[in-house]
């Protein structure tokens, strides 16, 4: 399951995935975020650190690749875009889907720490502490350094 928020008076996106992802929730994030006609210029963090992404084939994240990049031609480039992941395997996948670089209206990058995935979009803390507490699922325990975020967002 991949949740998503956007704040259109920030121009970013927040997400999150949890679970076994297949291609088709892959698939399916890029047509909900399509649909939310996000501006040029957006931010967008991905937190993938509690998903599990070992069904996926090398195919899958190049056909991934090529949805996100049509998404963020229409949104008019000069688009940054997070992916923070914290296993082994699942960064690998991720590495495999930032170097397929297909599309100059996006910069993207792997990270392992949430909060240098913030520093790298330059986005305010209060801006994603605040899309955190939306996404913040009362069965889910939050990361510890998400929860340092919300704490410093109030």
């Amino acid at each position: 399951m991949i949740e998503l928020d956007y704040s259109r008076e920030h121009n970013f996106l927040m997400s999150r995935a949890r679970g076994k992802i297949v291609l088709a929730d892959l698939l399916a994030f890029h047509d909900r975020m399509d649909k939310l006609n996000v501006a040029a210029d957006y931010r967008s963090l991905a937190d993938f650190r509690s998903a599990d992404l070992s069904s996926l084939s090398s195919s899958d994240i190049r056909r991934n690749k090529h949805r996100g990049n049509e998404v963020a031609i229409r949104a008019g480039g000069n688009d940054r875009f997070a992916l923070v992941v914290d296993k082994p395997f699942e960064f690998g996948m991720a590495r495999m889907y930032e170097m397929i670089d297909e599309c100059d209206e996006l910069t993207m990058r792997v990270f392992r720490s949430f909060n240098d995935a913030i520093v790298w979009l330059d986005v305010s803390k209060k801006t994603v502490g605040g899309l955190l507490r939306l996404l913040k699922a009362p069965s889910s325990k939050p990361v510890p350094d998400q929860e340092r975020l919300i704490s410093s967002a109030k």
